[in-house]
């Protein structure tokens, strides 16, 4: 079987023999799987590239909110949290929201999840969504992202993504990015996402370049990458998996997976180190 949208694949559901006999052949990065099957139209959204998720965000998070309903309650002194547009606020009862925190769903909804903790002096605005045990350091701005399970963010984020499971505790301003799971942002990590001559975005995929079209495009960290105090990240950079980069000026814009990059000397992380890591 395979769905098809607009004449396009976008999904195989397949054979154990029939996907080893594609993947044996190079798989969907080759060619679309040609023998006849049964095929079906699909009507949804398709994504070429990450910063189209990211543009996403408000749209799927509208959607998301009708399947809650509107029960926000904060523990303690609920009059010492001040919220705007209310009825686009879920909060679950295990939740803990701190005094002096601000929710502002007049953008878009906030979700926050099972035994979330948001600290004193937050400020949240919509789309906004937190899974479940991440904990929002005092003093962060959080706006327009989807936050996974068990992250420690902190400082200013907007329009991001983290997959679950990574730190971004300290100050630092990180936008319109990707993170995968188990990242580590050291302390004042920060992400250019525009140009100062405000032309569009290119970014680097090893060999090829991709002229995006668009103003405001971040950074692309791939799963088990640590950054080091005070990095600075170029406007639209990729870092592979498992890299290691730590940079006092602006980092080059892209590093394959198993990077080890400090201050312009890149070599290879080796292997059996980032295991035992």
């Amino acid at each position: 079987m395979k769905w098809l949208n607009e004449n396009r694949a976008v999904g195989y559901n397949l054979s154990t023999s029939m996907g080893k006999s594609w993947m044996e052949k190079g798989g969907p990065l080759q060619s679309e799987y040609t023998d006849n099957i049964e095929a079906r139209d699909l009507s949804c959204d398709v994504f070429n590239y990450l910063w189209d998720i990211i543009d996403r965000i408000p749209k799927t998070l509208e959607e998301d909110i009708e399947g809650y309903d509107s029960n926000f309650k904060v523990k303690n002194n609920s009059k010492s949290v001040h919220t705007v547009g209310e009825n686009k606020i879920y909060v679950d009862d295990s939740a803990h929201i701190e005094p002096l925190a601000i929710l502002n769903a007049e953008k878009g909804p906030i979700i926050i999840m099972d035994n979330v903790y948001v600290n004193s002096f937050s400020y949240l605005e919509g789309p906004l969504y937190i899974g479940n045990n991440t904990i929002i350091k005092p003093h962060s701005h959080i706006s327009s992202s989807i936050i996974g399970p068990v992250c420690k963010l902190g400082g200013e984020i907007e329009k991001t993504i983290f997959q679950g499971y990574s730190n971004k505790v300290h100050d630092g301003h990180l936008g319109n990015s990707f993170l995968g799971e188990w990242v580590n942002l050291g302390a004042g990590t920060t992400n250019s996402d525009l140009k100062n001559n405000y032309s569009s975005v290119k970014v680097n995929f090893g060999q090829d370049e991709i002229e995006t079209g668009k103003h405001f495009i971040g950074s692309f960290i791939g799963d088990h990458v640590k950054t080091g105090i005070g990095t600075q990240l170029n406007t639209g950079t990729i870092i592979g998996p498992c890299s290691n980069i730590i940079s006092g000026a602006v980092s080059p814009k892209y590093f394959k997976p198993f990077s080890w990059y400090v201050d312009g000397n890149l070599s290879s992380y080796r292997c059996e180190d980032f295991i035992e890591t």
